[in-house]
């Protein structure tokens, strides 16, 4: 299975500036019922990504504060990115190893969508009940002839 299997990663991404602020940034995902927002830096040019983890580990750092930060002051960058070839195994590997939920959906160069951990695990758990309704069928089959 590849991460182009997957249904609804080729969505619209949250993107934000470098210079928006954190409380307009946690607004925005809010609304956008998102974790995670891509930081741009222009056209087709990753800055870096900010999560519902970072604004947290701001805020911990500098109080309520933290809300007037800059996105780039907040974010990780680089930006943690996948294909649409990429081996679902793979991706959810990545994630796993680097302890990150969220990787950027980038194909030919353009960012086409945004791949959580929720994605990862519908799409393994949906895999997992079509295989064993197929067998449970293969079984009826042969069981009733």
């Amino acid at each position: 299975m590849k991460v182009s299997d997957i249904v609804g990663v080729r969505k619209p991404v949250v993107t934000v500036t470098s210079t928006s602020r954190l409380g307009e940034v946690s607004r925005t995902m809010r609304m956008a019922g998102v974790g995670a927002a891509v930081v741009s830096a222009g056209p087709d040019r990753l800055a870096g990504v900010i999560t519902e983890r970072e604004i947290v580990h701001a805020v911990g750092l500098g109080g309520p504060a933290a809300v007037n930060l800059s996105a780039g002051e907040a974010m990780s960058s680089p930006v943690p990115i996948c294909a649409p070839t990429d081996f679902v195994p793979d991706v959810m590997h990545r994630m796993l190893s680097h302890r990150i939920r969220h990787l950027a959906l980038v194909e030919d160069g353009h960012l086409v969508g945004m791949v959580s951990t929720g994605d990862v695990m519908k799409a393994l758990l949906d895999r997992m009940e079509m295989e064993a309704n197929v067998l449970r069928d293969m079984y009826l089959t042969a069981r009733s002839q």
